[in-house]
């Protein structure tokens, strides 16, 4: 198996990115499919395994790092599921602050206590602490940003120090999307 026959065909966007990072002169990329030749279908390059390889190191720099915010946002798909963007944001050893997707988690249901739920579920599943949470963010819809059934209030109940912040992008959104308004004549 070479390079051509491991990426071959019309394999996807993925497989089409892996094949442009080779032509773009991706050492260890290369050296990779060509370690694999030996082991046959071995390639190792399938979306989830490589989704794993991701978040694992990224996982691995937030523990590292230690302290690290959370960022969500519900959102309902083309198939009207509810679901929510999960990242993180920490700041590195060079004082660099990073902020990392992780992924789209599916909702059961649109309440604050259930999205807490969820949120303290994928935060347990990447081995994170909330005692090392200093800071939560969302849009400022009640669910999310409420006193006291939002999503932000049930986190302070778990972690006292996780400050609330509301998206300034989201803010900053609508009032673009307002100013855009054509006013009726």
């Amino acid at each position: 198996m070479d390079i051509d026959s491991a990426l071959a065909g019309n394999q996807g966007i993925f497989r089409s990115f892996l094949a442009f990072r080779i032509d773009s002169g991706d050492k260890e990329l290369t050296n990779h499919i060509n370690r694999c030749k030996k082991k046959k279908n071995t390639t190792m390059i399938s979306k989830t395994i490589l989704y794993k390889v991701v978040i694992e190191k990224i996982i691995i720099n937030v523990i590292k790092n230690k302290y690290f915010s959370i960022l969500c946002d519900k959102t309902t798909d083309f198939s009207t599921k509810e679901q929510m963007t999960f990242s993180v944001r920490y700041v590195d050893i060079e004082e660099i602050q990073i902020k990392e997707f992780l992924g789209f988690i599916e909702l059961g249901s649109i309440t604050g206590s259930v999205i807490r739920d969820t949120l303290i579920k994928q935060i347990e599943c990447y081995k994170l602490s909330l005692k090392n949470l200093p800071g939560q963010g969302y849009d400022g819809g009640s669910n999310m940003s409420g006193r006291i059934n939002g999503v932000q209030a049930f986190i302070l109940e778990d972690q006292s120090l996780a400050v609330y912040i509301h998206c300034f992008n989201h803010q900053l959104n609508i009032c673009i999307l307002k100013a855009c308004e054509v006013q009726a004549i």
